[in-house]
């Protein structure tokens, strides 16, 4: 593996948020998404990562390619999501209060 290659794959391990990533893999990215997914994104990239196929020796640079591919992936998941799918998430960014299972249904004893 080339130097280079092997060290930028090293930093992934200090990336923190999903900007980091997409700065890192020079992703152009619109921060209002961002802001809103941000949680979203990182963990469908993650799955995404989690699904790659990777050879016996792969290439530093062969692995920072498919990191980018899954990252642009998973971004722009939620550039193309239904309103439906984006209603449920920013609904779930707004919720604050907990309310218990037992204050939305009757649980009776047996």
């Amino acid at each position: 593996m080339k130097k280079e290659n092997l060290e930028k794959l090293n930093r992934l391990k200090e990336l923190k948020d999903a900007e980091d990533f997409l700065k890192f893999f020079n992703i152009d990215y619109d921060s209002n998404i961002v802001n809103t997914y941000r949680l979203h994104i990182l963990k469908r990239f993650g799955g995404y990562i989690s699904q790659i196929k990777i050879e016996e020796d792969p290439s530093a640079s062969d692995l920072l390619q498919k990191y980018k591919e899954a990252l642009i992936k998973a971004y722009n998941d939620f550039l193309s999501e239904d309103k439906e799918s984006k209603k449920f998430y920013h609904l779930k960014k707004q919720g604050k209060e907990f309310i218990p299972i037992s204050k939305l249904t009757k649980i009776e004893k047996f």
